[in-house]
C-alpha cells in the first residue's frame, strides 16, 4: 500500500520526483518523504507526518533521490516512523515496502552492537544492517547485498548512500518494484503504471533480485549471481488511460470504459464456426487441460468474487469438480491437490502478497497453475505456468469495476474451453459465443440508467445500511454490491444469497432497511419473488435490478433498474453495471474521495 518513486539521470531530480509523487493517486498514505543526493554525495532528507502536499521540497541541486509513501504497519504515524530512515551517521537512506518478519532478531543483534535506532518501524533494521556491513569492511554493494540476504519477509527497498554518488540500489521480494529506461534517464517505481508516465521502457525485477541504478545505466544481480543479462521491454501504455478526460472521478470513467474494455477481452479469442475458444497469451495445451480432475480458484476482494462466478460456470459447462478458496486462507491449510489439479488464481494487479504465496504453495504440491491478471510481466503472471490477461486497460480507482467484469468475461471462455473438451456440444458453445460478442452493446444500454441511479442515489444516501441479495450466478454480485458500498461510500452493507436472508438476516429488516435485489430471469426467479414479498411485508425498501420488460417488478419494488435479456451465466457482468453505479453516486453525494477511500490501495502487497 506504500510506494516509492526514484529518478537518477542528467535532469534536475526533485522536479520529476515531484512529478513522480502526484501520479500516485491510487495510494493511501499517512506520511511522506523524500531524499536528494547532491553530485558529491551530500544527502538532504524531508518528511512528513501527513500530506505530501506540506512538502517544502526546497532540496538541493540533484540528479538523484527517491520519495516514499507510508501507510503506517509498524509505529504511529509521526515524523520519526516516516520513510527514508537513516543509519546511525545518516549516510545511508532506505525507503521500504514490506514488512520485514524477523525484524525484532535483527534489531536487538544490531542493538547490542551499539546501533541506536529511532523509530518504531520494521523498516529501519535495513539501514542499520547495511552500516554494520560497511562497518565490517564490505563495500557499498556487498554490504547491500549481504543485509538483504539477512531479510525475512517481503519488501521493495530503495536506498541511496553518501558513499557512492549517484546510485541508486534497490531490491524486490514478494513486493512490486519496476525499473523505468529512457535515454540517459533511469526510474524505479512501486507501480509500473507511474512508470509508463515517463519512459515506453520498463524492466520487471524478479523476486530476490537486486539492482544498482545510475545515469543510463543499470546491472540486476541475485543473492547468488550477479549479471547484466536482463532486457528492458516496451511499455504500452495510452496516454488517456492515466487522464480522467470529461469525467470527474477515475472510478466513473473505468464504469463508463466497460464496453470498450469486454470488447478487448473478447477481440482474437472466439471461434465462432467451432463454437470454441483459443487464448493466443496462454501456454496451456488441450492435453495439459484435458487431463485435469479438478480445480481451485484462489483471489481476494473483488477477484473472489469473480471466482465465485467463474467456479459455477466450470462446473456448468465443463462438469469438473471445482471450489473457491480465499488466498489469505489457502497458504496456511492443507489443501488436497495434486498433479491433477488446476489452480487458477486471480489478481488484477499480478502482485497480491496472499495471491502470490498461495501460487508458490499451489507449486510446491504440483498442482498445474493458471493465472488470470491485467498486468503483463507482474510477478504473478511470471511465476504462474500460464497466464490469460484480462486487456481491461490500466485502472487507476482503487475499487475495481471494469477490471471485475473484464476478470469474469475471461472466465465465460475459458468455462466454454474447458466445456468444449469434454460434453459442450458445438450449438451450445456458438450460443455461448454469440452471446458474448453482444456484451458491449448491452453494457452500453445498461449504462443509460445512469441518471435513474444517480436520482436514486441522492434520495437514499443518508441511509446508513443496505442488504443485497442474489441466487446463482447473482449471488456474487450481491456480495461485490455490498463491498462496493463499503469500499467507496463507506457504508455498512451485508451481502447474501436470498436463500440465507430467511435465516437470521430477515431480523434485520424494517421501513429503514433498503434491500438490493438482484433479479434478473432465469434461475431461481421464483424463488427470489418470494423473498421480495418477505421483504415487502415487513416493511423493507426494495430496490430490484431485473430483466427489461418484466413489468411484474414494478408491483413489488420501490425502484427497478432493468438490464438487458442475456444467458443466464452472463447475467452478471450486465448486473454488476448498476451496482457500480449506484456505489459511485452514493459516494459522490456523500463526499466521499472517490478513488482513494480511505485505508485501501489499488494492489494489497502484505498480508
Amino acid at each position: 500500500m506504500s510506494a516509492i518513486f526514484g529518478y537518477v539521470g542528467n535532469e534536475p531530480a526533485k522536479e520529476l520526483i515531484l512529478t513522480g509523487m502526484a501520479k500516485f493517486s491510487g495510494h493511501k498514505y499517512d506520511s511522506c518523504g523524500l531524499v536528494l543526493q547532491s553530485q558529491t554525495g551530500a544527502l538532504e532528507i524531508e518528511k512528513m507526518a501527513g500530506s505530501l502536499k506540506e512538502l517544502s521540497c526546497k532540496g538541493i541541486v540533484s540528479h538523484c533521490g527517491f520519495f516514499h509513501l507510508r501507510w503506517a504497519t509498524h509505529g504511529s504515524i509521526c515524523i520519526s516512523n516516516a520513510h527514508p530512515l537513516t543509519d546511525c551517521k545518516s549516510k545511508i537512506s532506505i525507503a521500504h515496502n514490506g514488512l520485514i518478519e524477523n525484524y525484532q532478531s535483527l534489531k536487538s543483534k544490531l542493538q547490542s552492537l551499539g546501533h541506536e535506532f529511532v523509530s518504531e518501524t520494521d523498516s529501519e533494521v535495513i539501514a542499520h544492517l547495511i552500516e554494520q556491513f560497511i562497518n565490517s569492511g564490505s563495500d557499498t554493494i556487498d554490504a547491500f547485498k549481504f543485509a538483504i540476504s539477512q531479510l525475512e519477509g517481503t519488501f521493495a527497498i530503495a536506498m541511496i548512500t553518501e558513499y557512492d554518488p549517484e546510485t541508486i540500489y534497490v531490491a524486490k521480494n514478494g513486493s512490486p518494484l519496476f525499473l523505468g529506461e529512457s535515454d540517459n534517464s533511469m526510474f524505479v517505481s512501486s507501480d509500473a503504471s507511474v512508470i509508463g508516465s515517463f519512459s515506453e521502457r520498463i524492466v520487471y525485477l524478479d523476486d530476490q533480485e537486486y539492482c544498482v541504478i545510475k545515469q543510463g545505466d543499470y546491472s540486476i544481480g541475485s543473492l547468488y549471481n550477479f549479471t547484466n543479462s536482463m532486457q528492458s521491454e516496451k511499455f504500452n501504455i495510452e496516454l488517456e488511460m492515466i487522464e480522467k478526460g470529461k469525467y470527474d472521478h477515475f472510478m466513473c470513467k473505468e464504469i463508463f470504459e466497460q464496453p470498450s474494455r469486454i470488447e478487448d477481452c473478447l477481440r482474437g479469442r472466439m471461434n465462432e464456426k467451432e463454437g470454441n475458444i483459443h487464448f493466443s497469451d496462454s501456454s496451456f495445451s488441450h492435453k495439459d487441460l484435458f487431463g485435469i480432475k479438478d480445480m481451485v480458484f484462489i483471489a481476494c476482494g473483488s477477484s473472489w468474487h469473480a471466482a465465485l462466478i467463474g467456479n459455477m460456470m466450470i462446473e456448468n459447462l465443463a462438469k469438473i469438480s471445482s471450489k473457491v478458496e480465499y488466498a489469505s486462507e489457502f497458504r496456511y491449510r492443507q489443501p488436497v491437490i495434486s498433479e491433477s489439479s488446476l489452480v487458477i488464481l486471480l489478481s488484477q494487479s499480478g502482485e497480491t502478497a496472499d495471491t502470490l504465496a498461495s501460487l508458490r504453495r499451489a507449486k510446491e504440491l504440483g498442482a498445474k497453475t493458471l493465472a488470470i491478471s491485467n498486468a503483463v510481466g507482474s510477478t504473478i503472471a511470471r511465476e504462474a505456468d500460464s497466464c490469460i490477461y484480462t486487456h481491461s486497460g490500466l485502472e487507476i480507482g482503487v475499487a475495481s469495476t471494469k477490471g471485475f467484469t473484464s476478470q469474469i468475461a475471461v472466465l465465460s471462455m475459458l468455462a466454454v474451453y474447458c466445456g468444449r473438451m469434454r460434453k459442450l456440444s458445438i450449438f451450445e458453445g456458438r450460443e455461448i459465443l454469440d452471446s458474448l460478442k453482444n456484451l458491449p452493446q448491452l453494457i452500453d444500454k445498461v449504462l443509460k440508467s445512469d441518471d435513474q441511479l444517480k436520482q436514486l442515489a441522492q434520495e437514499i444516501y443518508t441511509q446508513q445500511f443496505f442488504l443485497f441479495l442474489g441466487r446463482g450466478f447473482n449471488y456474487p454480485i450481491a456480495l461485490e454490491g455490498a463491498l462496493k458500498l463499503k469500499e467507496v461510500a463507506y457504508l455498512h452493507a451485508d451481502g447474501m444469497t436470498a436463500g440465507e436472508m430467511k435465516h437470521g438476516p430477515i431480523a434485520l429488516i424494517d421501513e429503514n432497511m433498503y434491500v438490493v435485489v438482484i433479479i434478473p430471469n432465469g434461475t431461481a426467479y421464483d424463488k427470489i419473488t418470494s423473498n421480495l414479498a418477505e421483504i415487502k411485508a415487513r416493511q423493507g425498501k426494495i430496490i430490484a435490478i431485473g430483466t427489461e420488460g418484466n413489468t411484474e417488478l414494478q408491483n413489488i419494488a420501490d425502484h427497478v433498474i432493468y438490464v438487458p435479456l442475456t444467458l443466464d451465466m452472463l447475467t452478471p457482468i450486465l448486473t454488476a453495471i448498476p451496482i457500480q453505479l449506484f456505489a459511485y453516486h452514493l459516494a459522490v453525494f456523500r463526499g466521499m474521495y472517490i478513488d482513494q477511500p480511505r485505508n485501501l490501495a489499488k494492489s494489497v502487497t502484505v498480508e
